[in-house]
């Protein structure tokens, strides 16, 4: 058996309206193991994603087993890097004391394994949007984080583009054997990254499949049922 890096057990999420958003639901995952989420926009996926990440409390945690904040990488859907610091400056940002020579060479290693090695002082605005999304990656990797959540990173990107960024992502999760949670609202995205694969659905939202990929079939079925009009 696996051995399980995160595990999650909340008795839902609701605003303070009292909208319920997320049904009780129950979510692990193995070490190394690379889980998408899918489901269409608005349905949860980036409130499951900040309770992963500490950032919002669930309404009640029946158990939780989750690397502390400090051992946790995030990708947003913006790369968010901060425009007065050049890219290696805000690789560097991932190291929560003053950088020191080692921690600079390290982070020029993670501008080459993006394929940015000669742009270590070029600011943001003297990127592309790719580059841009490039950096925020090996940003994300460079503490060697215990969980990695990426919350839809190439949703904005054309075609040719995000799929360069999901093989760059499938590399470097081989590589450096990340656990991964990626949340998408496209099923072959979701199909192409994922070693397994939940499908989001009802209302409030929970858990309504949960296969490996390798079942690919039987995930493109339970998807078309629940989504007679699938999201873009």
């Amino acid at each position: 058996m696996a051995q399980v890096s995160v595990s999650l057990h909340i008795s839902g999420k609701s605003f303070v309206s009292g909208e319920q958003i997320l049904a009780p639901l129950q979510l692990s995952v193995a070490t190394g193991e690379f889980l998408c989420v899918l489901g269409p926009s608005g349905c949860g996926k980036s409130t499951l994603l900040n309770i992963l990440a500490g950032l919002t409390p669930p309404d009640d945690f029946i158990s939780h087993d989750i690397p502390s904040q400090h051992h946790i990488g995030y990708v947003f859907q913006e790369p968010r890097l901060m425009p007065w610091l050049t890219a290696i400056g805000n690789i560097l940002l991932a190291q929560n004391t003053p950088p020191s020579p080692h921690h600079i060479q390290k982070a020029h290693r993670w501008l080459a394994h993006v394929g940015l090695k000669d742009k270590a002082s070029h600011y943001p605005y003297q990127l592309s949007g790719g580059q841009q999304r490039r950096v925020a990656l090996a940003r994300a990797f460079f503490n060697h984080p215990s969980l990695l959540l990426m919350d839809e990173p190439f949703t904005s990107l054309d075609a040719a583009l995000a799929r360069q960024l999901q093989e760059l992502t499938l590399a470097l999760w081989q590589k450096n054997h990340t656990t991964i949670v990626f949340v998408t609202h496209q099923l072959e995205e979701a199909l192409l990254l994922g070693q397994r694969v939940i499908l989001l659905g009802g209302n409030p939202t929970g858990i309504i499949h949960d296969q490996k990929t390798h079942h690919s079939k039987e995930i493109r079925q339970r998807y078309h049922e629940v989504y007679a009009h699938p999201p873009s």
